[in-house]
């Protein structure tokens, strides 16, 4: 899944064009169903909806989240939660695999034409994950996020059994140590501009479906 500083990237995105009534609580809700894992969702599944698997990855449900809870949508908490399930859900099926041919062991980069072994290479701890931590500060710095100051302590959180909401105690510590880490961005894997158009249109897209759900309430 995209790292955390590009869920707060693509929040920042939503949130400019968005009526936020309070950007804290949005932005700590992208981060939410990443933080507030319960015990018993060791993979994610409860806390990002998840049912089925389409092509190698397992994908967000949209609509079971919506069923749920489309009518709080005007919480911006939840609105935030929101966000970072879209984002997960099309951040594979749209832009990486715009990118990349997959199969169930390698993954061919389309514009280089080199090929990776999808779990020993692009998905180890030095591959992909390593490459989001020097575009951690370019986000940062070119979207002006102010990660320093995000406070964890919400108050009046929704009632939403998927997420352990006592996890956000402590995760501002998680993405501060990902923050302040270097590492030496080489586009090898993953460019960092692509990453930015990608998020640039998908949030445009994400607005415009918040719009009409609020729109037929």
């Amino acid at each position: 899944m995209p790292g955390y500083v590009i869920h707060i990237t693509f929040a920042k995105l939503v949130e400019e064009k968005l009526k936020v009534k309070d950007s804290n609580r949005f932005f700590v809700g992208s981060l939410i169903p990443d933080a507030c894992t319960c015990d018993f969702d060791k993979r994610k599944l409860v806390s990002h909806f998840d049912l089925e698997k389409k092509g190698l990855f397992k994908n967000p449900d949209l609509d079971k989240f919506l069923e749920k809870y489309s009518s709080m949508l005007d919480d911006d908490v939840v609105l935030g939660i929101y966000s970072h399930l879209y984002l997960d859900k099309y951040y594979y099926n749209q832009f990486m695999y715009d990118l990349y041919e997959f199969t169930e062991k390698t993954m061919k980069n389309k514009s280089t034409g080199r090929v990776f072994k999808i779990w020993e290479e692009f998905f180890a701890r030095n591959g992909i994950y390593e490459q989001y931590t020097p575009m951690n500060k370019m986000f940062i710095g070119d979207f002006d996020l102010d990660v320093k100051s995000l406070n964890f302590e919400l108050k009046s959180l929704p009632s939403m059994p998927e997420f352990d909401y006592e996890k956000l105690k402590t995760f501002k510590n998680v993405i501060m140590g990902f923050v302040n880490q270097d590492g030496l961005y080489t586009g090898e894997y993953i460019k960092y501009e692509d990453i930015v158009e990608f998020l640039e249109k998908l949030a445009d897209i994400f607005v415009k479906n918040v719009t009409d759900l609020r729109c037929k309430k």
